[in-house]
């Protein structure tokens, strides 16, 4: 690896990079998979398991935190290929307040950018079909994966909307 920087501004940014970049890959990671999990767990097991979004949200992140744990190997040996050169600093500076305060302000901002970037997934998720499946899974109140007549009539009352079940049959039998 190339030598150290010599001023100590170089040193104390090159442990700002060595602290934050990998943590770039850590907050990627875990947001990539939690949404993407959390998305799956909420349109499959969600409905059967009455879970809630914030529930299935809670799975995604579960899951990710094992997968990030099983990937940190892999994330620190790919910031390794990097081969950034030794910060210079010594063992005794390594202790020093301002360097863990540069340790610990890289790793937020790594992190916070990585989970910022993780979050891609959301750009190709459908959500009008989420809402739609939402929609008919509150109408769907015995839950067959069938709408009756009954309960389209039930939905509409709820909206304040009072048609006679003989209308709603013949909306049913023009719509169906």
């Amino acid at each position: 690896p190339p030598p150290p920087p010599h001023s100590s501004i170089a040193r104390y940014g090159l442990l700002a990079l060595k602290s934050g970049i990998p943590f770039i890959g850590f907050g990627f990671v875990d947001n990539f998979i939690m949404i993407c999990a959390g998305d799956a767990i909420d349109a499959s097991l969600g409905a059967a398991l009455c879970l809630s979004t914030m529930a299935a949200a809670g799975l995604g992140n579960l899951f990710s935190d094992v997968v990030g744990i099983a990937a940190t190997d892999q994330i620190e040996a790919s910031f390794n290929k990097l081969g950034l050169p030794p910060t210079g600093l010594t063992a005794m500076q390594l202790k020093t307040s301002r360097a863990r305060m540069v340790h610990i302000v890289a790793c937020a901002l790594g992190i916070a950018i990585g989970c910022i970037l993780g979050m891609c997934p959301l750009l190709f998720l459908d959500q009008e079909a989420k809402r739609l499946k939402e929609g008919f899974d509150d109408v769907d109140t015995n839950g067959d994966g069938v709408l009756s007549v009954t309960e389209i009539t039930m939905a509409l009352h709820r909206l304040g909307i009072y048609a006679k079940q003989e209308q709603v049959l013949s909306l049913f039998r023009a719509f169906d």
